[in-house]
């Protein structure tokens, strides 16, 4: 599975969190998130698939995550790594909302 149809799939279980893709020594963030970002953080937006991704250094997350926490938006981090034939991913959720469901 691509990163971009992961990313589709999560943003169907959880849509209103932010989808945060960890791919090497950057996260990435895809369609209405890049743009979001792209706002809060004065990120680039460029386009990977056709869809709209922008994208932060690695050692960047602790203020991206300390923001969106204290602005209480909701996120999902994913860290993509590829074995092979077999790709895995590790999900963290954080959702300021207490009552939602998971």
């Amino acid at each position: 599975m691509g990163t971009v149809n992961m990313v589709k799939t999560i943003k169907k279980v959880y849509p209103s969190c932010a989808v945060l893709v960890k791919v090497g020594n950057f996260y990435h963030v895809y369609g209405k998130d890049a743009y979001i970002f792209s706002y809060l953080f004065e990120y680039k937006i460029t386009e990977k698939e056709g869809i709209p991704t922008c994208g932060f250094p690695l050692n960047a997350i602790s203020k991206v995550e300390n923001f969106l926490e204290k602005t209480k938006i909701n996120y999902v981090t994913v860290d993509r790594r590829n074995y092979g034939l077999f790709p895995v991913a590790s999900i963290s959720l954080w959702l300021y909302n207490k009552n939602h469901i998971i």
